[in-house]
């Protein structure tokens, strides 16, 4: 596995500060999963304000939850 494009490149000056990291995608034959900040969750669970939509082999969705 490799991890994502963004998390190798320098962060420019200027920019926010990055509140959640994914670190890994994993993708089964009957779920899928992430791990940001070192937790491990699946499509669909919370992840503090916001539901993970969907996870790809690239990139995870957030959805903010009011």
């Amino acid at each position: 596995m490799r991890p994502p494009i963004a998390a190798s490149q320098p962060a420019a000056a200027g920019d926010a500060p990055v509140e959640h990291q994914v670190q890994t995608i994993i993708i089964g034959p009957t779920q899928r999963y992430a791990v940001i900040n070192g937790r491990t969750l699946a499509q669909g669970e919370r992840f503090g304000d916001a539901r993970i939509e969907r996870i790809t082999e690239t990139e995870v969705t957030l959805r903010q939850i009011g």
